[in-house]
């Protein structure tokens, strides 16, 4: 619940989810993976 700032929004936040994960052509996943990604295909040139 505290990831979005505030408890009671919790139910939106399942909702999204629900919505998303329900979803074909949609991919959730962590933030640490985003940069993992980004590292490998796009490395830093200095």
């Amino acid at each position: 619940m505290r990831l979005i700032g505030h408890p009671a929004r919790a139910v939106g936040l399942e909702r999204l989810l629900d919505h998303v994960l329900g979803l074909e052509d949609v991919r959730v996943t962590r933030r640490i993976d985003i940069a993992r990604h980004w590292r490998a295909v796009h490395p830093h040139a200095g």
